[in-house]
């Protein structure tokens, strides 16, 4: 993972299914041209090596998946770390193997055929083991969040309790899971303007009958299925201004998008998700408003 930080003692920190693990060792280009020649990469290698400049830490999804499946459990997990206010983070390719275990192949392959001990040491070499890689995120490109790239046990853990419930809502939703895509792909887009319109294409698609006094009928949704009873007003109006915000930006009437302008279409987003996680079900239009209307008991 490009960007966080571990911020625990344990070289691993491991929760059901998933897990985090501190990058142990340097990987050279020589590694990487020696998995190009003897094992399977969907990339190139020289590009492998450039993305991972800034990997200090390694995600990793435990089961017997596909490619796909994990893919698609990763971006439920990322989502739980964003909930914890982790910054957005790029995860460049996947692979079957650790990269604490393929590091220091080049040597460790020579080392085995000359019957010499290895200087990294590890059960994995092309004599005995085969990886498989494949792209993910290709791009340099994220809206990261200044001081917050530490990543801490707690909230691997609670990324890995969110992950769990929001796949199992989400199974057979085709709704849900373009709403997890748009989210984990927003962040990755060159400008604010374009970020915060995907931002805006997966909020939208969670009130997909408003066609009319959109701000407004946007903004009292987004309130009832958000915010408690005593801070719907201030959410409300908070939502309408970033609404008004993404109009500016899709009529072309907006001079300047600053980065609170994006950040305040983010935690919008992910408002949404976790109110979405916490019931356990997307509520419909019309539950929302029945729920507005109900005098309290």
């Amino acid at each position: 993972m490009s960007f966080l930080l571990p911020e625990f003692e344990d070289d691993e920190i491991s929760y059901g299914n998933f897990s985090v693990a501190k990058r142990r060792w340097g990987t050279s280009t020589f590694d990487f041209a020696t998995l190009a020649t003897k094992h399977k990469l969907h990339l190139p290698y020289q590009l492998m090596d450039v993305l991972i400049g800034k990997c200090n830490s390694e995600f990793a999804v435990g089961g017997d998946n596909t490619f796909e499946s994990a893919a698609e459990a990763f971006q439920s997990f990322r989502l739980g770390l964003y909930l914890q206010g982790i910054s957005p983070f790029l995860v460049p390719y996947v692979t079957t193997t650790s990269i604490n275990d393929y590091s220091g192949i080049n040597q460790r392959d020579t080392a085995i055929e000359r019957g010499a001990p290895p200087e990294i040491e590890s059960q994995f070499s092309s004599h005995s083991h085969q990886m498989e890689a494949w792209p993910l995120e290709l791009t340099m490109q994220c809206m990261a969040i200044p001081d917050a790239f530490g990543i801490n046990e707690p909230q691997i853990q609670n990324a890995a309790k969110f992950a769990d419930r929001w796949m199992e809502i989400a199974r057979g939703n085709a709704l849900l899971k373009l709403v997890a895509r748009t989210s984990n792909t927003s962040a990755t887009l060159a400008t604010y303007e374009q970020s915060i319109l995907h931002i805006w294409t997966a909020i939208e698609a969670l009130f997909k009958s408003v066609s009319s006094e959109v701000s407004f009928r946007l903004s009292l949704y987004l309130a009832q299925l958000c915010a408690d009873d005593y801070g719907r007003k201030e959410f409300h109006a908070s939502a309408k201004v970033a609404y008004n915000t993404r109009s500016k930006i899709a009529h072309g009437s907006s001079n300047k998008v600053s980065f609170a302008d994006w950040k305040q279409a983010w935690d919008l987003l992910l408002s949404c998700i976790s109110a979405i996680a916490d019931r356990g079900r997307l509520p419909s239009e019309g539950e929302l408003l029945d729920e507005l209307l109900s005098a309290r008991t």
